[in-house]
């Protein structure tokens, strides 16, 4: 849908690439994704554990952008910002969390991961393919396919979803707010 908003909001000279967009939308994703661990780093002061893969980052993040950039231009440098997420942080922070501080192995948290990953491609897939089909060249058009994105992507967060205890409790605890 991104493509399209800026494409009626500020006309089709200013619509990055594909590439670029997915880049950026992977690493929001991925952001998203560690900022639960992140938080436990700053809460248990982990950092003396994580402090040589945080460095690896950085070197990562300074040195591979300016090649990739060259080759695939802004595509490439925010690539290399997913590269460094992928080979230090996202694998690196989880174990070091789980095995020092709750004293149990990462691979349940890994599990889960890759089912949501995979639950997000089939979704970003299903989506692609619509979004292909129906073009929104109007605001009134561009409206009515965001809401009903909106609601395909929350339907099948609920059936996916709906058995989790963590949905549970969200659901109690919005039931709970509503009731008041």
């Amino acid at each position: 849908l991104s493509r399209e908003f800026i494409t009626l909001w500020l006309g089709s000279g200013f619509v990055i690439d594909d590439a670029s967009v997915l880049m950026k939308a992977l690493m929001l994703y991925l952001s998203c994704l560690l900022q639960p661990i992140f938080g436990f780093r700053e809460a248990l002061g982990l950092y003396q554990k994580t402090k040589y893969m945080m460095l690896a980052a950085a070197v990562i993040n300074v040195v591979l952008p300016i090649f990739m950039g060259m080759q695939w231009g802004m595509a490439g440098i925010l690539g290399a910002s997913i590269i460094a997420m992928l080979t230090t942080y996202l694998w690196y922070e989880p174990i070091v969390l789980y095995r020092d501080c709750f004293g149990v192995s990462a691979k349940e948290y890994f599990a889960g991961r890759l089912k949501e990953i995979l639950a997000l491609a089939i979704v970003i897939a299903g989506l692609g393919w619509l979004s292909s089909c129906w073009a929104a060249n109007t605001w009134a058009m561009w409206i009515v396919k965001s809401g009903v994105f909106f609601i395909l992507v929350n339907l099948y967060c609920l059936l996916l979803y709906h058995r989790n205890s963590g949905f549970k409790e969200l659901l109690f605890r919005l039931k709970e707010r509503v009731g008041r």
